[in-house]
């Protein structure tokens, strides 16, 4: 093996068995993305409370928070009737102390119907 091919070689040797420095392109990103995480976690928790005060013990099971979006809070429950007996609850001014509850910005409530929500009077 001639002088040349043989330091090629281990070059490559080096190269493969070497510690390579970490790439930190994308911490930053991920430590963002991580605060932004842990302040909705904290401001969702919130909004979640107060709906747990608003809603009825009964129909709570059946519900579920989806989003909150642009000031829309969107709530997902199980059935009909339980979005219009919740409709019905909201217009009637429970709006008006969820929207007082919440510690973000919510202007309007969305209900949606999600048969994939289960709650403990649901029907096989």
């Amino acid at each position: 093996m001639d002088p040349r091919s043989a330091a090629m070689r281990l070059g490559k040797l080096r190269e493969t068995r070497s510690r390579r420095e970490r790439d930190d392109a994308l911490a930053s990103s991920f430590q963002r993305t991580a605060r932004d995480l842990a302040r909705l976690e904290k401001n969702l928790a919130g909004v979640a409370e107060a709906w747990e005060t608003v809603c009825p013990p009964a129909r709570l099971p059946r519900t579920a928070i989806r989003s909150v979006q642009r000031g829309k809070l969107t709530i997902a429950v199980a059935d009909a009737s339980t979005r219009f007996e919740l409709d019905r609850l909201l217009r009637a001014g429970a709006k008006r102390d969820l929207v007082k509850g919440c510690p973000m910005t919510v202007r309007s409530v969305r209900l949606v119907q999600d048969a994939s929500i289960v709650g403990e009077d649901a029907r096989p």
